[in-house]
């Protein structure tokens, strides 16, 4: 794990990540990472999820929403590859690129610039890979890989941005 400008602060941090030994640890990474923008508000900011098939991905989405304060039913958008959640702090954009064929679709999505709205937003972006590189750029990149355990998964964090400062600080603690 790595963060640019903040190796010296979370060096220790990010070499300590322990591997997350069950779906509930994989939601509650996720929902400790969403009340850390809770509590120190950031304008916007773009999250890469990335991992193979069923390495937990939109189990860590479930897990931020909750910490969000989302209180209603999180599916996975596979089909209809977006879905806005609104919260009481961000319009949070759920994002699965796993079902896109073609350049012509990414840019379709408009995910090349921020949403007109007068809320801050995030981007969950599921399978990012598949849209480079028509989307924003990440502040934050999030890899799931599957363990040798059938429920563990070895979380590696990528932040790119040096907004995320205090959440990381927050998050990684």
């Amino acid at each position: 794990a790595y963060c640019y400008g903040f190796i010296q602060i979370f060096k220790t941090a990010l070499k300590s990540m322990k591997p997350l030994l069950s779906e509930a640890e994989t939601k509650n990474f996720g929902f400790k990472l969403a009340e850390c923008f809770c509590n120190s508000p950031v304008k916007s900011s773009v999250i890469y999820l990335k991992g193979d098939l069923g390495s937990g991905k939109t189990t860590f989405a479930k897990g931020f929403l909750d910490g969000m304060g989302f209180l209603g039913n999180v599916t996975s958008p596979t089909y209809t590859l977006i879905e806005i959640y609104n919260t009481r702090v961000y319009d949070v954009y759920h994002i699965d690129l796993y079902r896109i064929d073609t350049r012509k679709e990414i840019i379709e999505l408009e995910l090349h610039e921020e949403p007109v709205s007068s809320n801050p937003f995030i981007f969950l972006i599921e399978w990012p890979e598949r849209g480079m590189p028509d989307i924003l750029p990440p502040d934050l990149e999030i890899m799931l890989s599957l363990g040798q355990l059938s429920n563990q998964r070895i979380p590696d964090v990528a932040c790119n941005s040096k907004k995320l400062g205090n959440i990381l600080n927050c998050w990684l603690k």
